[in-house]
């Protein structure tokens, strides 16, 4: 019994060890196959540090080039959203030249101004793409003197609306003239045949300065080469010589269009006394004076506001072309027929506020408008007569008239490079 014991003992022993054995044989094997690929694996360990080594510039190079790359992105996205005004316009004005049809036809219209304009507008809106030539536009036209991707777009959309805005203008005033009885004005009592005549000739003056400042360009960069207002303050100026006359001297009613133009025009006027503060107090008096007397009682009224405005005028004139300053000029950059009797002329006056802006065809257009305004008051302002013979509704419109020309004017000559 105790040797079956003893040999069990011995047994199991001998298993034991032989377990042993085997499992140190099983971790010597394993410790060497872990170290077989440790070696086979460490070439390849050091290989991926060294590139990862070499592309760690590349990654951050990358990083550079998408921080580079992302404020362009972000005003590539707001060039297109820029750029979706533009399009609306596109279709807007598209669909308003459809609806100024009846106007055109019931005028039986087709003049060359309107048409000129027409023609550049609806090529300008035919483009898809912004304008690139910005070289020589007006600094009025960018807000701050630069020429970056965001100007294109925003003076695309600022030359076509003034484009609209001055083919409206242009074409309610050419409805306007198609349907004045000539007959009617002939017969009018309140000027004299040879006033009548007078201001006619003035008036033919100015809307043919106003054609030829149209017809001057060809495109909307030649748009963009003069203030931005030029051309709807031109409009502007242009349907109020018109109207004016229908209202002082006719008996035409006005259409829904013109009156819409009108409110307009007194809306665009309202910053004139405003403007004649800054220049000199004492032309808002003057100015007062005549909407004093135009909307009171007194029974000589219609004097007192014709004198007023010519008076305005003038001083206003003076004040902003100072005879030192305008003979300065005249005798740096001499022209013909600036004075009279050693004294600036009107026309001299007016092309010096001009200086900054080269244009023949606005400087004609200018002296042309001032002129026919002046003519008309002058043949009105019958200061002999106890009664120059107008009612407030023609005062109104001469006071309106004179107005504009004081906001285009004194708008002028403070454009930038006038100093």
């Amino acid at each position: 019994m105790t040797n079956n014991l003893n040999k069990a003992a011995q047994n199991l022993l001998k298993l034991t060890e032989t377990r042993e054995a085997m499992d140190r044989l099983r971790r010597s094997a394993f410790e060497r196959f872990f170290k077989q690929m440790e070696d086979f694996l460490e070439p390849l360990r050091r290989q991926q540090e060294e590139i990862q080594r070499l592309y760690e510039p590349l990654r951050r190079q990358q990083e550079e080039i998408q921080k580079l790359f992302e404020p362009l992105r972000r005003q590539q996205e707001k060039i297109q959203k820029s750029l979706e005004p533009l399009r609306a316009q596109q279709d807007t004005i598209t669909n308003w030249l459809s609806s100024m049809t009846p106007v055109l036809t019931r005028g039986a219209l087709g003049l060359p101004a309107l048409d000129h304009l027409q023609e550049i507008l609806e090529g300008s809106t035919r483009a898809r793409q912004p304008m690139v030539e910005l070289a020589e536009a007006h600094s009025t036209w960018l807000k701050s003197g630069s020429l970056s991707q965001m100007d294109l777009g925003r003076v695309q959309i600022m030359a076509n609306e003034a484009l609209a805005r001055t083919l409206f203008r242009t074409t309610v005033t050419e409805s306007l003239v198609a349907r004045i009885s000539q007959n009617a004005l002939r017969s009018s009592v309140t000027m004299s045949a040879p006033g009548f005549k007078n201001a006619r000739e003035a008036l033919l003056e100015a809307r043919k300065s106003y054609e030829g400042l149209v017809s001057s360009i060809d495109s909307v960069p030649g748009v963009l080469r003069l203030p931005s207002e030029t051309f709807p303050s031109a409009a502007r100026e242009d349907f109020l010589s018109v109207h004016t006359v229908v209202a002082t001297v006719g008996s035409e009613k006005l259409y829904p269009e013109e009156r819409l133009l009108v409110a307009e025009v007194k809306q665009e006027s309202s910053e004139c006394v405003e403007l004649l503060a800054l220049v000199d107090r004492r032309l808002v008096k003057l100015y007062m004076g005549a909407r004093d007397a135009l909307t009171g009682r007194s029974v000589d009224r219609a004097r007192h506001v014709l004198i007023s405005l010519r008076e305005l005028t003038n001083h206003l004139l003076r004040l902003l072309a100072p005879n030192e300053r305008v003979l300065e000029w005249i005798r740096i950059q001499p022209r013909d027929n600036l004075l009279h009797d050693g004294q600036p002329t009107r026309r001299a006056r007016l092309l010096y506020l001009l200086r900054g802006v080269s244009s023949d065809p606005l400087e004609n257009f200018v002296d042309r408008d001032t002129g026919a305004m002046i003519e008309l008051l002058k043949q009105l302002n019958r200061v002999h007569k106890l009664d120059p013979g107008l009612n407030r509704s023609q005062l109104e419109s001469l006071v309106l008239r004179v107005e504009s020309w004081i906001v285009f004017i004194v708008k002028v000559a403070t454009q930038p490079g006038q100093e």
